[in-house]
């Protein structure tokens, strides 16, 4: 076992040149003697392809003659390379191209990884498989939130940024949430099973209901210091309403439930309909759905900030796909007041408030945050 996580992290460390590395490995393998221009049908382009003929050639020994002579576009052959392919094609295959929430809640490695890093949140522990069901609701869910994704800038007016950069990431980054949310039972029970619309909500109830779920209370005094993403729950008409985002200097779930309870207290001074909506208990408000005191702070998907490799990093089992082009535009935020991790902190913190606000649905969802706002300047 230990030698087979040896392999997978090895994988995962060539993850930001993989192509080069994997077509090295399969280059050296089919060749004595290498063309100047290597035939597609030999060597594809995609990864997945790649992956997988690499895994089917892990037993075929080196060809080459003169390893100095392959084309610049390709890496040397080392041994780290000869010895990077696992035993398992399923794993090699989840680990570099992990589409679904099912694959990602596959990976042993990956669960503890977020049950470590991951705060705020009862962990369940699956040493072997999986439940199926569990699985079934969260491929249900993922499948409705790639549709509510166009549907949600529409409602917030943003149409225009909908292929910006960082949005592009967070679509690409729903399977991974997803499958966090499921392994921490943050997702209705049998969404699978129903009928539903944009409205309909895919979070659980935090009660112990038939679509009950785990969800820790933000207010408590170990939990009023994480960041990341928090909830509210109307406890009087049984319904989550809002998503938010808290990350960054002085920014803590405690601190932004004190921001929203002053501004609550003045909503006409506030553009937010939130604070309309969920006014103090000593303000009256035209469109108010309730009282401010009759909400439940809880904690979506949170850290703390001295204990973050996991989210960050980009080799390992990582929770987030941070792509070499992310990366990139990410390293253009960076300053004497921030570094890269205090930005890839502040990208996965949206990441959680946007995936919750999806799940919330249209009808209840009192926020509206386009989410990403630093990054993607879609202020509302």
């Amino acid at each position: 076992r230990s030698e087979r996580v040896g392999y997978l992290q090895c994988l995962h460390q060539a993850r930001a040149a993989n192509i080069p590395l994997l077509k090295s490995f399969i280059i050296v393998r089919l060749y004595k003697d290498v063309p100047k221009k290597i035939p597609s049908k030999d060597v594809p382009k995609k990864k997945n392809e790649l992956a997988q003929l690499a895994y089917d050639l892990r037993t075929k020994k080196v060809l080459v003659n003169r390893p100095d002579a392959l084309p610049n576009n390709v890496t040397s052959p080392t041994e780290t390379s000869a010895q990077m392919i696992p035993h398992s094609s399923g794993e090699i295959i989840s680990l570099i191209e992990a589409e679904t929430p099912s694959e990602w809640l596959n990976n042993v490695g990956w669960r503890k990884a977020v049950s470590r890093v991951m705060k705020g949140v009862k962990n369940v522990e699956y040493e072997e498989d999986v439940p199926p069901e569990l699985m079934k609701d969260a491929t249900a869910v993922y499948n409705i939130l790639q549709s509510r994704f166009s549907e949600h800038f529409v409602r917030t007016g943003c149409e225009e940024k909908e292929n910006h950069w960082t949005f592009q990431w967070a679509k690409r980054n729903l399977a991974p949430v997803i499958a966090a949310q499921a392994l921490f039972e943050h997702l209705k029970k049998s969404v699978h099973r129903e009928a539903t619309s944009r409205s309909t909500c895919l979070l659980a109830h935090p009660n112990a209901t038939m679509h009950g779920g785990i969800f820790c209370d933000a207010r408590e005094e170990d939990n009023k210091s994480l960041e990341g993403n928090y909830l509210y729950y109307d406890v009087v008409n049984y319904k989550w309403i809002r998503s938010g985002k808290a990350c960054g200097t002085n920014a803590c779930f405690g601190n932004r439930d004190n921001q929203h309870q002053k501004c609550s207290l003045e909503p006409s001074k506030r553009t937010e309909s939130f604070y309309k909506k969920y006014p103090d208990n000593s303000v009256e408000t035209l469109i108010q759905q309730g009282k401010f005191q009759q909400l439940e702070q809880k904690c979506g998907l949170a850290f703390r900030r001295d204990d973050v490799a996991e989210i960050v990093t980009t080799t390992g089992f990582i929770i987030l796909d941070w792509d070499p082009d992310v990366m990139e535009m990410l390293q253009k935020r960076v300053n004497a007041q921030r570094s890269l991790e205090e930005v890839q902190l502040d990208m996965a913190s949206y990441q959680f408030e946007f995936v919750y606000q999806l799940c919330i649905g249209e009808a209840n969802n009192v926020s509206e945050s386009p989410c990403f706002e630093a990054l993607a300047h879609t202020y509302s």
